[in-house]
């Protein structure tokens, strides 16, 4: 284990590695070697250009965590239990952002804190990025210059936007039962994927978002004109808001579940507001597919039951 007991505490004053005789080693001071210190590099192949440099392939002790026992534990850091734990960045006095952990909690929290320039009228906040082309950027809340919550096109470029995937892991994951996703802006992932439901996506599922679970998928967003193939480019200025339900099997008969339904709801605990106030509340009116045998195509119904 390395601990950074001490950096410079001289003009001209190195710092060293020194190692005690259970082999721990830390850093030191030493008056006799008028050289600032560089770089540290944790390995047997010294490194410039880097305040700390690890090389995980030099390092023989697997990972403690019962979980990744089988790989190298490149960095870690230890405190007692219930201690909250925090690294931070800086630029001179001005905090640009953290990571930290709460007492006990395992919750990992990641805070971008740098304050919106309001005379560059810059939006700042928390990017992730796979690449320098895309990402997911979530920004400070109401934009630049307070209220305006669009950038000026001629000024201001909002680019190395991506995708965003939201839901428990299993289902996020390819493979199996799980859909190969994100394909929308925003993809939300229900806990119980069912058979992959992404028998229903289309190319146009871009800008919107898209449900998946329980064997089925939703989507609602804009929907742009691809040609009649749906793969062809886009033709500008021509889209329509598209809400839509998908079903791999509709039954035949005019009781089914995966409708786009409109309701109203009311108290649960009374009965005043009659079936407002069931579990199911007050249905208002139904979009429904149908059809009256296996054999026939699939029609729309359109309800109005309230």
């Amino acid at each position: 284990m390395l601990g950074i007991t001490g950096m410079a505490h001289a003009q001209n004053d190195g710092d060293h590695l020194i190692t005690n005789l259970g082999g721990q080693s830390s850093l030191a001071t030493d008056l006799q070697v008028p050289v600032a210190p560089v770089n540290l590099t944790v390995g047997t192949t010294p490194g410039l250009g880097a305040t700390l440099r690890v090389r995980g392939d030099q390092l023989v002790v697997p990972d403690l965590d019962p979980l990744q026992a089988s790989m190298r534990c490149t960095f870690r850091t230890d405190v007692l239990s219930g201690a909250p734990q925090s690294w931070r960045m800086y630029r001179d006095v001005n905090r640009i952002g953290a990571i930290w952990n709460e007492g006990n909690h395992r919750v990992w929290h990641v805070q971008a804190l740098e304050n919106r320039d309001v005379g560059q009228d810059r939006y700042s906040g928390l990017m992730l990025q796979n690449d320098a082309s895309d990402g997911i950027w979530v920004m400070n809340a109401g934009g630049p210059t307070g209220a305006r919550a669009f950038p000026v096109p001629a000024t201001q470029v909002l680019d190395a936007v991506g995708y965003a995937g939201l839901g428990s892991r299993p289902p996020m994951l390819p493979g199996g039962t799980s859909p190969r996703g994100p394909w929308s802006r925003l993809h939300l992932f229900h806990d119980v994927m069912g058979t992959r439901p992404e028998f229903a996506f289309r190319p146009q599922m871009l800008n919107g978002i898209t449900l998946t679970g329980n064997s089925d998928l939703a989507y609602m967003g804009q929907w742009f004109d691809h040609g009649t193939s749906g793969t062809g480019p886009e033709v500008d200025d021509r889209s329509n808001l598209v809400i839509a339900t998908s079903e791999n099997a509709l039954a035949p008969g005019n009781t089914y579940w995966d409708n786009i339904s409109f309701r109203y709801f009311g108290n649960l605990t009374t009965t005043a507001d009659g079936s407002a106030s069931t579990v199911g509340g007050l249905e208002m009116m139904r979009i429904q597919p149908y059809r009256a045998t296996a054999a026939d195509p699939i029609q729309g119904l359109v309800l109005v039951i309230g």
